[in-house]
């Protein structure tokens, strides 16, 4: 069956079920070996097992596509499920719809559709886009193996979450260009050869989409495949080290598709993804062709906007980032317990220290604060949420605490405390088992890592209940927050509940969190979480921090591939980001990463839990802490360009370790990551 709408050709092979498309010239299909599976508990099923499979062409007013139905899978007759590939006729993009029909006699768990695209090219130019966290490209000969199935990828891929900032992912081939092999990079050591920064010196630059090599990009054809029911969704990647040779000589690639996974035991709802053909692409194109996509939708809200609404978004452009806490308990039975030294498990610091802190950091040059503060209630950190309440007394209390605020204030500082509206701690003093997550089993999640102790998970149903009752409570208080931060809303997974009371699919639980950032802001405060996450863009204005992946990890770990600013390519303009200011002892500075995304600096940043969040060993840093002069010079590019859009990233000549970015207002920046050094003009 094959037929034409509005520039797409489309062929489909019915013993198959594979598809091919051809657009602007350039031709696009499944692999070969692709079987799409569903998989349940009784089993894993091909589609093509079905017992009755029928196909019909469709035309409609707004474009034509192929309607097949698949019926009958093993011991269950009646299960059955249709598949819809049509090409919409305003666009020209192919839209994949899968259709659950009846779900009787499977428990599905999975479904894997629509298929990999063929990506076999054996060059650096043919690359793969991933929106783990900030961004990474894959080229298909990166040394370093990268798959989803062996936990390389935080979350399994799942859209939404740290794994896939964005619902979506894209593939640019650029191989006909004929220029540069990863077999041109010849690293030092092996180390160095996935840790791009100073220690890794190629003999020749790896070329990929570079602005300063037009004529090679020209023609370089690409997809972007979009989600567009993310809620219970991811992609699945398998990147072979350097790529592979079959045993006849064929060279493999990476292969990327997508996953789907049933809500509270269901499939229940129709599944989208929507493929976008670009004919001559590069990762900024294709960012900005998702960016228009979400601007189409009315889901782009911009920092300007946002403003409109509250003004003192704008007073956080250009600050340095504090963060620091008041109280440290750590219980028993939590993973982070010090049993050695029980000493260190119980900590305070007063208000009047932290007024004091910030004191002499003005008094040594620092511009404008922003003071994230941790810890602040009498609980202690990460203890006996919900009930987060009241101020630390040993701290100073209501009066200490009103006391910090207003030193901030009266240096024109800003401030904002961390609470949490997820974890649900057993301790917690109106705990009630019957307002957690509950699980289809009639089971509650359980565990007992954080600083609190044993916990299960507090239905988001009931989340904006508690964000009400605590911030009244607070303004009843006298302390006047700036900003508030709702820890994991935007970097977990949503939940999903099955009790009947407070029934909540993901969709509905990403709603509830936009709900008690909504309140925030509807009071004055702005409202920050721990990442960014595309469903939260219309009411988030800050994060913690939105990094590469690799700066999660080890920074003597191999990388994943080439670190791309994906989101901000999207997003800069929408969320303000503070980035990392680490020099890592041996390789990267991490403040050009700062530079080239625009973003804020952290000045100071404590981190809750000793090798979590990105929290590096002495050995790993060149210092402790960041000094003033270089916090400066960061929030004074981001006070010039923290409500531009980035409209461009490039790899200056073609070589990665050499990035430039350009935003709205026409600033350029560009960083050297051979030598560590940044420009910037304009």
């Amino acid at each position: 069956m094959q037929f034409t709408c509005s520039g797409t050709d489309v062929r489909f092979d019915e013993r198959s079920l594979r598809f091919a498309f051809r657009r602007d010239g350039a031709n696009w299909s499944w692999r070969d070996g692709f079987v799409p599976t569903i998989a349940a508990k009784q089993g894993a099923f091909a589609f093509a097992d079905a017992a009755s499979i029928t196909h019909e062409l469709r035309e409609t007013g707004t474009g034509v596509g192929v309607f097949s139905t698949f019926r009958g899978f093993g011991d269950a007759p009646d299960f059955a499920f249709a598949t819809y590939v049509w090409v919409e006729r305003a666009s020209g993009d192919v839209i994949c719809e899968w259709i659950p029909l009846d779900e009787t006699g499977l428990d599905a768990t999975e479904v894997r559709w629509p298929g990999e695209m063929a990506f076999d090219g054996e060059s650096d130019r043919d690359v793969t886009l991933i929106t783990h966290q900030q961004g990474v490209m894959i080229p298909n000969t990166w040394p370093t193996a990268v798959s989803s199935a062996h936990g390389d990828i935080v979350f399994g891929g799942r859209f939404e979450t740290a794994g896939g900032y964005m619902p979506w992912f894209a593939q640019i081939r650029g191989s006909q260009a004929g220029r540069g092999k990863s077999g041109n990079v010849e690293p030092r050591d092996d180390r160095d050869s996935h840790n791009i920064g100073r220690a890794a010196q190629p003999t020749q630059p790896m070329q990929l989409n570079g602005d300063d090599d037009r004529t090679a990009a020209t023609g370089s054809p690409a997809y972007i495949a979009i989600c567009e029911t993310p809620w219970n969704a991811g992609y699945a990647i398998e990147h072979p080290a350097g790529g592979r040779e079959t045993p006849d000589g064929t060279f493999v690639g990476t292969r990327i598709g997508m996953w789907f996974e049933p809500s509270l035991g269901r499939m229940d709802y129709r599944r989208v993804v929507r493929y976008r053909f670009l004919s001559d692409a590069d990762h900024t194109s294709v960012a900005k062709s998702y960016r228009a996509y979400v601007n189409e939708r009315g889901r782009l809200r911009t920092l300007a906007e946002k403003a409109a609404r509250n003004p003192s978004v704008r007073n956080l452009i250009g600050c340095s980032w504090m963060h620091v806490g008041i109280k440290t308990v750590v219980q028993p039975e939590s993973r982070f317990y010090d049993r050695e030294h029980p000493e260190n498990n119980l900590h305070v610091t007063s208000f009047a220290a932290r007024a004091k802190q910030l004191a002499t950091l003005h008094e040594l040059g620092a511009g404008r604060i922003y003071m994230h503060l941790d810890g602040w209630a009498e609980p202690g950190y990460d203890n006996q949420h919900p009930d987060y309440l009241p101020a630390c007394e040993e701290a100073g209390g209501w009066a200490g605490m009103k006391a910090l605020v207003d030193a901030c204030h009266e240096r024109g500082d800003l401030f904002g405390t961390h609470d949490q509206y997820r974890d649900y701690y057993f301790a917690a003093r109106t705990f009630d088992r019957n307002n957690a997550v509950r699980l289809p089993d009639g089971t509650n999640p359980e565990q007992s890592i954080w600083a609190g102790g044993h916990q299960t998970f507090l239905c988001a149903e009931l989340a904006p209940d508690y964000v009400r009752r605590n911030f009244a409570e607070i303004a009843a208080n006298g302390v006047e927050l700036d900003c508030a931060y709702l820890d994991v809303f935007t970097c977990n997974e949503g939940d999903e509940c099955a009790h009947p009371e407070h029934r909540m699919t993901r969709r509905d639980c990403y709603e509830r969190r936009g709900e008690c950032f909504e309140y925030l802001l509807s009071h004055g405060i702005l409202s920050s979480s721990e990442e960014v996450s595309d469903w939260a863009v219309p009411s988030l204005v800050f994060c913690h921090y939105a990094p590469y992946d690799f700066q999660m990890r080890d920074p003597s770990a191999p990388r994943q591939g080439v670190p791309v600013p994906l989101y901000n390519l999207v997003y800069h303009d929408c969320v303000i980001e503070p980035w990392m200011m680490e020099r890592v002892a041996g390789g990267d500075d991490y403040m050009l990463y700062a530079l080239i995304n625009g973003g804020a600096p952290y000045l100071i940043r404590d981190a809750a839990y000793v090798g979590v969040d990105g929290d590096m060993s002495p050995e790993q840093r060149a210092q402790a802490e960041n000094d003033i002069e270089r916090c400066n010079a960061v929030a004074a590019l981001h006070e010039r360009v923290g409500m531009s859009e980035l409209v461009r990233h490039d790899f200056v000549g073609g070589d990665p370790l050499v990035q430039r970015s350009v935003f709205a207002d026409g600033t350029t920046v560009t960083c050297d990551f051979h030598d560590q050094t940044y420009r910037i003009e304009g």
